[in-house]
């Protein structure tokens, strides 16, 4: 999500219609997201052995090796398929004159997680068979990742871009793998009480998720094109020297207020451009769940039943909620970002993307619990409270 807002951010600038712009950013951010991926794989296979340790009371050097293995093959190849792909879509976008900002961040939303559980899936499972014949196989992967991302770390020691990426990049990262890690061990909670639960817990989250991350990257390439990070460009400022998105000059008027609206619920109410692209982002929310979550139903009933309408209007009263919820934080996370001097296509759609997990999660769960209260059920004939 993060290397396709810096994408978006560059296009929009005019930084990859050259050549050498396009092999220098394209190759410096492939390795950032490498070394990234390498690390954060790892780390993320720890943290999982050590939640099966806490629950099962016992070590299994074996499962550590196989989770070890399997995440950084996995978090290595996806990130490198996402990542190409993401170059193409920016070029693709940039050379048809539509915002890369609109369409990039979604389908690296979208395309991420099932290329990952995919990639995941057949790599472990490819791993475990043949465990027992190739012992030494799973710690040679292990040692040949490990040795990748000391190699694309010492690629990306020689461009400083590239390494001001990577040194803003870590904090966000780790922070967003725990949180999302956080909304997993709600969800598995919720799970439990709740008949029904999980099928909408993708829905809800990737879709806020994906349309927070939109307006995330919308608003640093805004203050990308009128002014450097640490002081807050004015939108008198932006519109002496606008920046053409998507080949359309913005609408010039004299509001002088910040390019970001405060980070408040009534601000996304305000006359400020972006509180407006907000307001239809959240729009976009509602018959979107609508259509996922009648899909659902009649996925998990085979066409025998459809949402009730209590559960319908409970359900869309927590996706208000929550992308509500999700536009606030990333209005303030982006504009606290800029303040410090960080960019915020580093760090920001990590940060909302995660706390979308979480944000969404408890609202699902809020959801199932105010079903629950009032006697109602997600479809006839299935108890909400399990």
């Amino acid at each position: 999500g993060f290397l396709a807002s810096r994408l978006g951010t560059h296009a929009n600038k005019g930084e990859l219609d050259t050549f050498d712009g396009f092999r220098k950013i394209s190759l410096g951010n492939l390795a950032v997201v490498q070394c990234q991926a390498i690390v954060v794989g790892f780390l993320a296979s720890l943290v999982a052995a050590m939640l099966d340790i806490l629950a099962t009371h016992t070590f299994h050097p074996g499962h550590i090796l196989l989770m070890s293995a399997s995440s950084l093959m996995t978090a290595s190849l996806a990130s490198f398929v996402l990542a190409s792909l993401m170059i193409g879509v920016v070029v693709f976008a940039r050379r048809w004159g539509i915002n890369p900002d609109n369409i990039a961040s979604p389908i690296a939303g979208m395309l991420g997680d099932f290329c990952t559980l995919g990639l995941l899936s057949v790599i472990a499972d490819a791993l475990y068979t043949s465990s027992e014949d190739c012992l030494w196989l799973q710690p040679l992967i292990i040692a040949a990742f490990c040795t990748m991302a000391v190699v694309f770390f010492r690629l990306i020691a020689k461009d400083d871009a590239a390494m001001k990426v990577l040194n803003e990049g870590w904090k966000p990262v780790i922070v967003s793998m725990l949180i999302s890690s956080l909304a997993g061990l709600v969800l598995q909670h919720s799970s439990r009480h709740f008949k029904g639960l999980a099928p909408f817990a993708p829905v809800m989250n990737g879709a806020g998720g994906n349309l927070v991350a939109v307006q995330s990257s919308r608003l640093s390439t805004d203050l990308h094109c009128n002014g450097a990070p640490g002081v807050m460009p004015s939108r008198r400022a932006s519109l002496q020297r606008p920046c053409t998105v998507g080949g359309l000059r913005p609408r010039m008027d004299s509001d002088v207020d910040q390019i970001t609206p405060r980070a408040s619920f009534a601000a996304l109410l305000g006359r400020n451009r972006h509180a407006g692209s907000a307001r239809v982002l959240i729009c976009l929310s509602v018959p979107g769940a609508c259509c996922f979550v009648n899909l659902i139903v009649w996925l998990r009933t085979r066409g025998k039943a459809l949402p009730t309408s209590l559960f319908m209007s409970i359900y869309i009263a927590a996706t208000l909620s929550q992308v509500s919820i999700l536009f606030v934080f990333s209005h303030w996370v982006v504009a606290h970002l800029w303040r410090r001097g960080l960019n915020p296509d580093n760090a920001a759609i990590p940060y909302v993307t995660s706390l979308g997990d979480l944000v969404g999660t408890v609202c699902l769960s809020l959801a199932f619990f105010a079903l629950a209260n009032f006697g109602g059920t997600p479809w006839p004939g299935l108890p909400c409270d399990g």
